[in-house]
């Protein structure tokens, strides 16, 4: 009996061994396992992060780009602006000219003009007594829709001389030298 109880006993020992063998083993397997899951969540956590950095980096460009984009565009329309009014005040001393100054300019422009009988010169309203002296021939009226300057009607074609036409077909070519002297860079 002895016997069997050590061999009871025995087998018991070796059960336990076995048992706690396997708990370890087990044990090392969960830990091995937990381990590889850190490192694999940890790669996959640099991955995010790093995503995320680049995409908050193109962010970042991309609304610097925006802001310079929208200060340009700020600039170019407060030049612009500017450009307007310089033209707007050469319109404006144009069209405010004095009687005397209106007169020289408009013979100026006219010295290469052959104004026959058949023509007509249209000026702005209170202009016709201050130019009625720059024609021998041809015809002088006033004509309520001209604000400035004058027009020319020969038969069926018209000479379009008021300032704002003159400026505004000026202005093409202008602008860029205006542009340059204003804001020199």
């Amino acid at each position: 009996m002895q016997n069997l109880e050590s061999l009871t006993q025995k087998i018991m020992e070796d059960a336990k061994a076995e048992a706690s063998r396997i708990s370890e083993e087990a044990d090392k397997k969960q830990k091995h396992i937990i381990d590889e899951r850190v490192k694999e969540a940890k790669v996959i956590s640099e991955k995010i992060l790093e995503k995320k950095k680049s995409e908050a980096n193109t962010l970042k460009e991309r609304i610097i780009s925006s802001a310079q984009r929208n200060v340009r565009n700020q600039e170019l329309s407060a030049k612009q602006e500017v450009i307007d009014k310089v033209f707007e005040i050469a319109y404006m001393s144009l069209n405010d000219l004095k009687d005397e100054d209106y007169l020289k300019l408009v013979k100026k422009m006219l010295e290469n003009e052959d104004l026959s009988k058949e023509k007509v010169l249209k000026v702005p309203v209170g202009k016709e007594e201050i130019v009625k002296g720059l024609l021998n021939e041809g015809k002088i009226i006033e004509e309520p829709s001209l604000d400035s300057g004058f027009i020319i009607v020969d038969g069926n074609v018209i000479y379009n001389f008021s300032f704002r036409d003159i400026l505004d077909e000026m202005r093409e070519e202008l602008e860029t030298e205006i542009a340059s002297y204003l804001f020199k860079e």
